[in-house]
């Protein structure tokens, strides 16, 4: 893994005005020769919005950047298939500290992560969180969560690790329910939220780490997807009628507040119908839940009710949708834009301030 001496010498992300849209909206684009991996994320702290992205450059490195209100703060290059180690891009918890996961080439299963702010993992990362021993069952893809007291590495293959930071106990959850993989495990409020996924009629959970799993959302009929949350808000899609892997005849678009007190307390409600197929891809905050239902097709309802806007039709760009591909923040839709045939490179991040959308 290597760090620049100079961050002035690093080619910053290409700001500048959206070409597709002549107000409220500013993108960036990797640089000539280079693109966006399908991820990012980030949070404001500081009086600033921080954004961290990774970008594949010439002869198969990654540079992960870290943006604070678009100026360029942090770089990492790495290249995992090199014999090197590869490291994540910062994965910031709502309050801004990040978690940065490093993997070595020589053992997989035992990755390590560094916690601090961006300037702390650039300048002098702390002393990292260690997993292993090598031959230990977790799989890291180099995702994680933060929340509180509770570190969350998901893992190839539909699982996830936990790492309780006061008590330094880590699990690896194994829900007593048959499941195909374990997915978007996401903590808040002293708890790991997560869908537990069949492939056919799933269901929303639970982990707590004194008391164990606990299931949240689940019907007889009914299948409940698309987990996403933030600090105030959980949503979900309840869906019936399945009629493949993944597709619907009836799905609808649901939401619950948090309770601080009780996270395992939920008064869900339906907000909105959508039209029957695959399911969406959800994220959650600022007010309005964000429904990708394709490239071309991203919803958003505002949790108040009324008219739901959407992200603009722009030829030859496609829009990411999901926790990591469209986050919704400081008044603002930050998405990810790829061109939608081929090899579905990614080109663009925009940043569309929410008012400025149209309505649906």
């Amino acid at each position: 893994m290597f760090v620049p001496d100079d961050l002035e010498r690093v080619r910053a992300p290409i700001q500048k005005a959206c070409a597709f849209q002549a107000n409220g909206c500013v993108a960036w684009e990797p640089g000539e020769g280079a693109g966006f991996s399908a991820a990012f994320s980030a949070a404001r702290s500081d009086g600033a919005v921080h954004v961290s992205i990774a970008r594949t450059i010439r002869d198969d490195w990654q540079e992960v950047v870290v943006l604070k209100s678009g100026a360029l703060i942090a770089v990492w290059r790495s290249n995992y298939d090199k014999g090197f180690c590869q490291n994540s891009m910062p994965w910031f918890s709502p309050d801004g500290t990040a978690a940065m996961v490093t993997t070595r080439w020589n053992a997989e299963s035992a990755p390590f992560v560094s916690i601090g702010s961006p300037a702390q993992l650039f300048a002098v990362p702390p002393r990292p969180e260690l997993f292993g021993p090598p031959d230990a069952a977790l799989m890291p893809n180099g995702v994680a969560a933060l929340s509180g007291n509770l570190l969350v590495l998901s893992e190839n293959y539909g699982r996830f690790t936990v790492r309780d930071l006061t008590s330094g106990k880590t699990y690896r959850p194994e829900p007593d329910a048959r499941y195909a993989t374990l997915e978007h495990p996401t903590p808040a409020n002293g708890v790991v939220y997560y869908w537990l996924w069949t492939a056919r009629l799933s269901s929303i959970w639970r982990f707590r780490p004194p008391d164990g799993h606990r299931s949240l959302l689940s019907a007889n009929g009914y299948s409940f997807d698309g987990l996403a949350i933030d600090r105030h808000t959980i949503a979900y899609s309840r869906s019936s009628g399945p009629k493949s892997v993944n597709e619907f005849e009836n799905i609808e678009l649901w939401v619950s507040p948090l309770d601080d007190a009780d996270p395992d307390r939920l008064e869900p409600r339906k907000l909105a119908d959508l039209p029957a197929g695959y399911l969406p891809r959800l994220s959650v905050g600022e007010g309005y839940v964000a429904a990708w239902l394709g490239v071309d097709d991203v919803r958003l309802y505002p949790l108040a009710g009324g008219r739901a806007r959407r992200l603009p039709h722009v030829a030859g760009l496609g829009w990411l949708g999901g926790r990591h591909g469209l986050m919704l923040l400081d008044r603002a839709v930050w998405v990810l834009g790829l061109v939608p045939t081929g090899t579905n490179r990614v080109t663009t991040l925009a940043r569309f301030e929410l008012e400025s959308l149209p309505f649906e």
